[in-house]
């Protein structure tokens, strides 16, 4: 059988009176096309290929390399700070730089999911929890803590792995 691809064009006149007593032609054009059909190839002609899904990563993010992003994070933007009302802003900051400078890592299929605690030293205490569903041969964390000048941060950062 050939490909063919068949096309039919009507054409209509019309006659329209305007709001004076002259008339006007108009014509409208309405094309169809008709379903082209292809030829399948013969099951010899098909070639197979084995599955390429990946079950597993090439490569895993090193926990010892994320606690050093951590740690350079916090003491980059927390030297030197003292707790105050507002510091909470640089919470969000500290979280999404975290999560950039892990991606950077060029670990590919892995999410990166970034926590950060910020709060005064003084008179305080913190208690934090978090519970994952995971596979630990290939999904892992890295946390870190940083004090100094009546303040504290705490962060961790969770790598999992994505099929």
């Amino acid at each position: 059988m050939n490909n063919r691809n068949n096309s039919v064009v009507t054409s209509n006149k019309m006659t329209v009176l305007d709001s004076g007593s002259s008339t006007t032609n108009r014509s409208a054009m309405i094309i169809t096309s008709a379903q082209t059909v292809r030829e399948t190839p013969a099951p010899s002609q098909f070639k197979q290929y084995e599955n390429t899904y990946q079950l597993g990563p090439t490569k895993v993010t090193s926990s010892s390399k994320l606690e050093k992003i951590i740690d350079e994070t916090l003491k980059e933007h927390l030297t030197g700070r003292t707790y105050t009302n507002d510091s909470s802003r640089y919470v969000k900051l500290i979280a999404d730089q975290l999560k950039q400078k892990a991606k950077e890592l060029g670990v590919p299929r892995y999410k990166y999911v970034c926590t950060v605690a910020l709060g005064p030293t003084r008179s305080s205490t913190l208690s934090m929890a978090s519970r994952c569903v995971w596979d630990p041969n290939v999904d892992t964390f890295a946390e870190n803590f940083y004090e100094k000048d009546g303040l504290f941060a705490t962060a961790v950062i969770y790598c999992i792995y994505t099929e």
